[in-house]
């Protein structure tokens, strides 16, 4: 049974005007860190967990860094939001 779960994040103070929906999609099998970044005075962490989708009203600038951990390392992968869905 799949389980959907979602995570909506809308920052304050952040210019509506120019902000658009972005989605990202956990398609992995463990937990991961996502980060969004460029934010003005605001600082986004969550936590996403394997299935789980992720969205957030930002600018086109914005970008997306995940954080995973495997068994030796933690991997990093950034993504612009223009990329995401």
């Amino acid at each position: 049974m799949a389980i959907d779960m979602t995570q909506i994040l809308l920052p304050p103070n952040s210019s509506i005007d120019y902000q658009k929906l972005y989605c990202y999609t956990n398609k992995s099998e463990k937990i991961v860190i996502a980060q969004l970044n460029d934010l003005v005075e605001r600082h986004c962490e969550r936590v996403v967990f394997p299935g789980e989708r992720f969205l957030v009203k930002a600018n086109d600038n914005c970008e997306l860094e995940i954080t995973q951990q495997t068994n030796i390392e933690f991997i990093k992968n950034t993504i612009p939001c223009l990329q995401l869905k």
